[in-house]
């Protein structure tokens, strides 16, 4: 017999705007945000009732080694409304996409060399229209690592 238990909590979210989109991380302790506000957030979504957080590549990045639920761990900015996230099979990127036609990948593996301890973040522009989804290839196609895939819209209305 399988059961499922769903527990319901809110996030305390410093977001201002509507959230467009989310994605699960594959250990699902964390939660990504897709915003109008321009901005992709990370959120720690670990139920009370969980051992111990699994950080895996996060953990250079995240300043508190025992986040409590909802805590917002990264921020992200965009030059334009974010319209869809999604975590890598393994967990150790995050992609975007944005309305100024642009794909950002989070890649928590490495580091952007700044002074303060943040990952590296890959922005690549396009110039058609804008891409509404993302989504990874699976890792056994791409060699043991994920690829990130866009689609275009085929208008705005």
């Amino acid at each position: 017999m399988l059961l499922l238990l769903f527990c319901s909590a809110a996030l305390s979210s410093p977001t201002r705007s509507s959230i467009v989109s989310v994605a699960w991380h594959p250990n699902s302790q964390f939660l990504a945000t897709a915003c109008a506000d321009k901005k992709c957030r990370v959120y720690c979504a670990r139920g009370a009732h969980d051992d111990e957080i699994q950080l895996g590549a996060m953990e250079d990045f995240v300043e508190d080694s025992d986040p409590d639920f909802g805590d917002a761990l990264f921020e992200f900015v965009s030059q334009g409304w974010v319209h869809d996230c999604e975590w890598s099979p393994n967990g150790k990127q995050l992609a975007f996409v944005s309305h100024d036609s642009s794909v950002s990948v989070v890649n928590f593996s490495e580091s952007s060399g700044a002074g303060d301890a943040q990952p590296l973040v890959t922005t690549i522009p396009y110039k058609g229209l804008p891409f509404t989804t993302c989504l990874f290839s699976t890792e056994a196609r791409s060699r043991d690592r994920g690829l990130p895939l866009a689609r275009a819209c085929s208008c705005l209305t």
